[in-house]
């Protein structure tokens, strides 16, 4: 899978999830700080928020609001690509390794439907995922 191809597929599911966070090596952790820092979120509030609500409403709500995390995530890291914040290097294993722990993390998250968050996020870090997202096509193709 080309750089391009492999970004593209993170732009539809670059939040991070703690239990994903759990299984990261040294690298993919300072990749992951630098995402943290330039304000990507956090699936796991994003459930938590949803588990919190009473109505249908609320958490039509808090979907919609995980979804606009999820491309802006993919538009940080597509950016901290271009800006060389983010390495060639880095963006491989951020789409390869990283990728494939944050879906093992929000896999391991799910609890049946009851947690719809989570059931997103690991079907956003699949490798189909992956290539479909556009922004990080953009990365691959510059490669």
């Amino acid at each position: 899978m080309n750089l391009v191809l492999s970004l593209g597929y993170l732009q539809n599911n670059a939040l991070i999830n703690s239990k994903g966070e759990s299984k990261l090596n040294a690298q993919e952790r300072k990749i992951n700080e630098k995402l943290k820092q330039a304000g990507v979120q956090n699936a796991d509030d994003y459930q938590r928020k949803y588990d919190a609500c009473k109505t249908d409403a609320c958490r039509q709500q808090v979907k919609k609001d995980y979804i606009e995390a999820t491309e802006q995530a993919s538009k940080i890291i597509l950016n901290l690509y271009r800006s060389g914040q983010l390495s060639t290097e880095e963006s491989m294993i951020l789409l390869t390794s990283y990728a494939s722990k944050m879906m093992q993390g929000a896999g391991e998250s799910q609890d049946g439907w009851s947690a719809p968050i989570f059931n997103m996020d690991a079907q956003r870090w699949t490798p189909s995922g992956v290539i479909a997202n556009p922004n990080f096509q953009q990365i691959t193709l510059s490669n």
